[in-house]
């Protein structure tokens, strides 16, 4: 039984990607979809893109004005087989992980994700995540494959990953991509959502809360979806702050010390103890395949 998938879009001047990835949640294959856009105020091409869109399906655009925003807009639509709705909120916010927490809130999916604006899926993404959380519907988040595009879409490389093992992820990194996770929609009903006081590594956060909370994390080996390396990614803008997040998501959820979190120092040694478990493991991987 195909269950169905709410897909939230954070947006903010994204206009120049934003249809691609709108319609690559389009025209999937399979359960019901509800895609959420929630725009935080574009001045680009944005807004004229999600009104036409929103027409395109059903002509159900509609505008409302929001007490915090006279400017503020909004859409829906829905499919004329009824499977896939789509709307659409501009406004205000605090950003994207505000954003994202605010769509998650909006959502009624049995299974969640996010997919920033500037991403998309390939075709079959969504029926492999339906299929698989069928089979295993005590999986609380589901991680594939992210291949790395250049700024036309075009495929550069798959970024490696592998099957769960919590030790790699919080000391080497992470290498689960947001583009290729798919989340129980338990966790938001039972109220768990990102930190939004993490502005870059608020995924990172969120997974290292969830495995220490005892979701059940699953790998689907396969490429669900595509990270475009446009040079303007906030983890290349913000490459200091993601080092100094990703520190504290280190101290606050791996192995403390009797006086305290583990120093730096010692961080970096076991992040290469976990590196070459890492591709240990990946080689394993392969030779398997």
């Amino acid at each position: 039984m195909n269950k169905k998938i709410s897909i939230i879009t954070p947006n903010l001047n994204c206009g120049k990607y934003l249809l691609e990835a709108i319609r690559s949640v389009r025209d999937q294959n399979g359960p019901a979809v509800e895609h959420i856009v929630l725009d935080g105020g574009s001045t680009d091409e944005s807004l004229n893109i999600l009104r036409e869109w929103t027409g395109a399906v059903n002509c159900g655009q509609r505008m409302a004005a929001d007490p915090a925003d006279e400017r503020a807009m909004e859409g829906s639509a829905v499919s004329p087989d009824g499977k896939y709705s789509f709307r659409w909120i501009s406004g205000k916010d605090k950003g994207q992980t505000d954003a994202i927490n605010k769509g998650f809130r909006m959502a009624s999916g049995e299974i969640r994700a996010w997919l920033n604006a500037d991403e998309f899926y390939y075709p079959g993404t969504l029926q492999a995540v339906s299929d698989f959380f069928d089979k295993k519907p005590e999986t609380g988040l589901l991680y594939g494959q992210a291949m790395f595009t250049r700024e036309d879409g075009s495929p550069l490389r798959v970024r490696p990953t592998h099957r769960p093992d919590r030790n790699i992820f919080i000391y080497y990194g992470c290498y689960i991509v947001s583009v290729a996770t798919f989340y129980n929609g338990k966790i938001f009903n039972e109220g768990i959502f990102l930190d939004d006081s993490y502005r870059v590594t608020m995924d990172f956060e969120f997974y290292a809360r969830l495995w220490k909370l005892g979701y059940v994390f699953e790998y689907l080996p396969c490429v669900l979806g595509a990270f475009r390396l446009t040079g303007d990614n906030v983890s290349v803008r913000l490459a200091e702050r993601r080092r100094q997040e990703r520190l504290q998501v280190q101290q606050k959820y791996g192995a403390r010390l009797l006086w305290g979190p583990m120093p730096r120092v010692v961080l970096g040694g076991l992040r290469q103890l976990y590196r070459l478990k890492s591709g240990w493991i990946r080689m394993k991987d392969r030779i398997r395949s």
